[in-house]
């Protein structure tokens, strides 16, 4: 598996591993107190929490089924930057890692054009 794979992996599950139990802490709490107002506080954080999941689910896909590393590369900088201006202080270690992941892919060879290449008789 290539290292910017991993490294993806291991972001977006720790990111995974961290948020679905804060939703179901939320509707926990929630159905406990089962008052509006706890909604009308928390609702914005539950936001959050679901676009987080989405990016984090999204940047999985990004790094296993696209398999052009240069788009793939910008894709992952392009979530850590979502997750960063999304969540401000609370997002920089994911922004980190999602950015050196998209460095990582960015270059990372294409194998198959070289290959190619060299099958052809090309150099």
């Amino acid at each position: 598996m290539k290292g910017y794979r991993k490294l993806t992996l291991i972001t977006a599950m720790l990111g995974l591993v961290i948020l679905v139990p804060f939703v179901v802490g939320y509707a926990y709490i929630n159905s406990l107190i089962g008052l509006p107002i706890l909604g009308l506080f928390l609702g914005w954080l539950l936001l959050y929490v679901f676009l987080l999941l989405i990016v984090n689910i999204a940047s999985l896909y990004i790094a296993f089924r696209i398999k052009n590393t240069k788009i793939a590369g910008i894709l992952l900088i392009v979530c850590g930057v979502v997750i960063l201006a999304s969540i401000n202080y609370f997002g920089i270690p994911s922004f980190v890692l999602f950015c050196i992941a998209g460095v990582l892919a960015l270059r990372e060879k294409q194998h198959s054009l070289i290959l190619s290449k060299k099958n052809r008789g090309g150099t």
